[in-house]
This record gives structure tokens, sequence and C-alpha cells, in this order.
């Protein structure tokens, strides 16, 4: 345990940082990561790991509180975790959560990190007002679906779909000029939006294959009930479905018996199939030309890249890359992303989420019994609420179209033409 401390003995200010077994707060004998604070000898302040405000995470892969997977034994395998208590000068230009300390204790920042959601414009400004420097891609389904409102033409939706996932500048190039010769009014809308927020090909952070908001949206619908509850019995069906969802997802990480996930190692060997015909053509110990059907691409092992940029973007070996891997009898699974692994997976889902209890066990600081909570001052307004969802940025009002006659601004109920 490594612990700073200052001040007179009535107004001691600490913070430690290291590893314990306490079955009384964790409820386990687990080994776990804890960090602790005071700032007045633990008179009204003092707290564990994120329990209460003084501490804020940073880093996704390392939680206060955490089991460690590895653990010395007795004339076993020995393993070394080291902690360390840095200063970090606050800077009001660049947010904590976008800190991270690098093994070596230095400060790097996630300039890479990239937010997926649709055009709503109260959500850009939260982004660019909290994240500034992460990248605000926009959902490639709900472009789609503006697309289909706004111009009515599947041949529009679906180049627009092959633009987007498109890997190639060139491909995606080929494939927007062929969308441009047939509605131009398309493409300028396209252009507008911004092609490096929709464009894989385009894009500059780190998307890997999210390019909707695929998630997000099923969580809408899985509590589209529980949104009619009132607020303490919403976040009780909150925890109650994140309880589930961690044991059932635990589970099938610890009877993955392979180093990458399912999903990560099927893409992997369809990938290797792929591979079995290409031809390798050394240029160096790194580089290497894989030619294919007379198309060829030019992989480097040193930097992992690989001008097809399949690799490069989804951070998982393409066939050249596998096939250049076994010309040089090279593990292509060390040239896979960590987030892709069946260790990152289970450490995602380590915790446990526990039930609140009964209201009269809980053990609550008197700095925070004291505070007084408020209701917003807000107005509510008249009328149903609505359930609904919120049109994003560009989305027009939808127009029924009728089944009787095919004109658009009415349906076959309200339909005054003449029968043909």
């Amino acid at each position: 345990m490594i612990t700073v401390s200052g001040g007179s003995p009535d107004k001691l200010n600490a913070i430690q940082v290291g590893w314990t077994v306490d079955k009384d707060a964790y409820g386990d004998g687990a080994t776990r990561m804890f960090i602790f604070w005071t700032a007045d000898n633990f008179v009204n302040t003092g707290c564990r790991d994120l329990l209460c405000p003084g501490f804020v995470q940073v880093d996704a892969s390392m939680a206060p509180g955490m089991t460690f997977s590895d653990l010395s034994t007795v004339d076993g395998p020995q393993f070394d975790y080291n902690f360390a208590i840095l200063k970090y000068v606050f800077n009001a230009n660049i947010p904590t959560s976008l800190i991270q300390l690098t093994d070596d204790g230095d400060v790097k920042f996630f300039i890479g990190l990239n937010c997926t959601n649709d055009r709503h414009g109260s959500i850009e400004k939260a982004v660019h007002k909290v994240f500034p420097h992460v990248r605000h891609d926009v959902c490639t389904y709900h472009v789609g679906q503006n697309l289909k409102t706004k111009f009515k033409n599947p041949t529009i939706h679906k180049l627009f779909h092959d633009a987007a996932h498109a890997y190639c500048v060139s491909e995606f190039n080929f494939i927007f000029g062929q969308l441009e010769m047939i509605d131009p009014r398309a493409a300028r809308y396209l252009m507008d939006i911004g092609v490096d927020r929709w464009a894989r090909s385009y894009s500059t952070g780190k998307r890997y294959n999210i390019m909707t908001t695929g998630i997000v949206e099923s969580l809408n619908v899985v509590l589209k009930n529980a949104r009619d509850f009132p607020v303490l019995q919403l976040v009780e069906e909150l925890r109650n479905l994140l309880q589930k969802w961690f044991v059932t997802r635990q589970q099938q990480a610890m009877s993955m018996s392979t180093k990458l996930t399912m999903w990560a190692d099927g893409e992997l060997h369809s990938r290797y199939n792929m591979s079995a015909t290409y031809l390798v053509e050394p240029i160096n110990s790194k580089e290497c030309n894989v030619n294919y059907a007379g198309i060829s691409a030019q992989v480097n092992l040193d930097t992992s890249s690989c001008t097809c940029r399949q690799f490069d973007l989804d951070h998982i070996p393409c066939a050249h890359v596998i096939a250049a891997c076994r010309f040089y009898n090279i593990s292509c699974y060390t040239l896979c992303s960590k987030y892709f692994t069946t260790k990152a997976l289970l450490s995602s889902y380590s915790e446990c989420i526990y039930l609140t209890g009964n209201e009269i066990d809980w053990v609550v600081p008197n700095h925070i019994r004291d505070k007084v909570v408020l209701p917003p001052k807000t107005r509510r307004p008249t009328g149903i609420p609505k359930k609904v969802r919120i049109p994003s940025g560009g989305e027009g009002k939808r127009t029924s179209r009728c089944s009787r006659c095919g004109q658009y601004g009415h349906n076959r109920k309200t339909c005054k033409r003449p029968i043909p």
C-alpha cells in the first residue's frame, strides 16, 4: 500500500492506493485494487474506490475495486503489480475523462476516441463540450433512413451503404461517384454532413466496426415500458437488467476456450480460409506484396498495416496479413487488438452488481445525509408525455403514402381520388 498524506493531525489529508482482501467491504475474499482518501482525518470525508466523489476513473481497463486474476502462490508463479501516485496539473481545456496513464507513468490523451450517435443538436453540443478532443461520428443507419425519406430511391440508399462501409478511399470514390451521377442532391446532402463522419475510409479515429448506434436503440427498446416507472423503480430496473446481463456475459466469456472471443475467432478463421490461395512476394523481413486474382496489397508487419486498410481499421488481420503471417511463420493472433481477446471480454464483466438492500441498513455518511436535494426548477408541459423518439438532425417529417393511389400526403382511408 502507498500512502501520501499531509496537514495537521486534526485536518489530515491523505490518499492511499494498493491491494487488499476485505470481506466486510466487498463481500468476498478476492484480492482487489483499492483507493482511499480523506480531507479531514475521516471526520466528515473519507471514501473507498468510487463510492463517493473524490476519484475520477480515467482508464476503462483499470477500475478501483477490480479483482486481480493473476495471483502469486508459494513455490509457484510470481506476479508483480506496480502502483504509483502522480501529480497531474489540471487543465480546464482537457477533461480528465480523456486522460490515461501509460505503463511508464506518463499522461496521454484519448485523441483517437470516437463517439457514434445520431445527429441531434443537443447530443452534438454535449459531446463537443465534455469531449472536445473526441471524434463525433454519425450513425449510418439514421443517415440512411433520412436518405429514404428525402430522396425515395432504393439505389441511392444501397450505394450510400456500400460507400460508408468501404475500406479504401479509391473504392469509396468509385461508389460515391455513381451515387452522385444518379442524384447530385443526395450527394450534396451527404457531403454537407461531412464524409469523415459517416464513411469508414475517411474516418480519422478508431471506429473499429461500429457504424451504427444499434446497441443504444436495443437498450431503448428494453426500457420502453420501464420509462413509465418512478425514478427509483426505473433505477432498480436498470440495476436488475445489468445484474442479469453481467452474469450471462460473464458465463459466456468463461465458457470460451479460444484466445479471441467467439465472434473475433470466427472472423479470423473466415479470413484465414480466404487467404489460402494468396501468393506472397517478400520485400524484406517485415514487408511483402500479397497477390490474388490480379489484385495486390502491400503488407507491413512492423507497422501493422495493409494497403487494403481492412486491418488498419478493424484491428483484426485481413486475409492479406494472414497470408503474410503464414509466409513469415508468425502467429496472426499476436496482431489482433487486445479488445478482441477473451481475457478483455471477461474483465469487462468481472465486477458484480449487488442489490441495494433495505434502506434501513444503508450506511450513509453524514455529509451525504445532511444534503437537501430539491427537484429541478422546470415546468411540466401540458398534455401526455411524448413516447416517440426525437428526430435527429436533418431528419425530415415522414409523409404517409396511400396504398390505394400511390400518392403521398394521405392514406387509404382519407383518399379522395376516383377509383381507377
